[in-house]
């Protein structure tokens, strides 16, 4: 899995020492495309200039049904998302009760 906006935060080295598990990294492809400014959530990084990352594990390059017609539920990997969400547990649990700011934008 990756993060999106990999470059501009902590956000996946904090994930990955929350989980204990090299988790998330960087996807080549999400940079190329940059699809951290063409998310949902990127005008909340632009206009509070918070992280605003999204994790997902499809970066183009690896489902040929993204944004497709289609792009059916049964074409998805539910075991996959499951593990992944497991595992993203800790590094949820630690950032949401954490008593200081341990999500940096680069350059704070």
């Amino acid at each position: 899995a990756f993060v999106s906006g990999f470059r501009l935060s902590n956000i996946a080295a904090k994930i990955n020492e929350y989980t204990g598990q090299n988790l998330i990294g960087e996807s080549a492809v999400a940079r190329k495309y940059d699809l951290f400014k063409r998310s949902d959530n990127y005008p909340f990084y632009l206009d509070f200039m918070v992280p605003s990352h999204t994790i997902s594990s499809c970066d183009l390059s690896n489902y040929d049904y993204y944004h497709h017609v289609d792009d059916e539920s049964e074409r998805m990997d539910f075991d996959f998302m499951s593990e992944l969400i497991e595992a993203l547990v800790p590094a949820i649990g630690t950032m949401a009760n954490t008593k200081t700011k341990e999500i940096m934008l680069y350059g704070e």
